[in-house]
């Protein structure tokens, strides 16, 4: 099992490609509302947070706010939906 707080600190960080390395992860993934989802895939891709703004056509605000929400999900390991 992977070390949560090492897991929070490289999320914490904005390093997305962590969350390969995490047990339930996609699990999680499947269950994150639609944009949430959007904005972990696109991160996890290397776009940044303007891009994503642009793509989903939202605000950038927007955007970090559903990452942050989907990095305390995915941190958690579980499911709200």
């Amino acid at each position: 099992m992977v070390d949560e707080k090492l897991l929070m600190f490289q999320l914490k960080r904005d390093n997305w490609e962590v969350i390969d390395v995490m047990d339930n992860w996609l699990y999680v993934f499947d269950h994150l509302p639609r944009k949430m989802r959007l904005c972990v895939d696109f991160k996890v891709q290397g776009y940044s947070n303007k891009e994503i703004a642009l793509l989903l056509h939202c605000s950038v605000n927007c955007v970090c706010n559903h990452l942050l929400k989907a990095k305390k999900r995915l941190l958690r390991g579980e499911s709200i939906i």
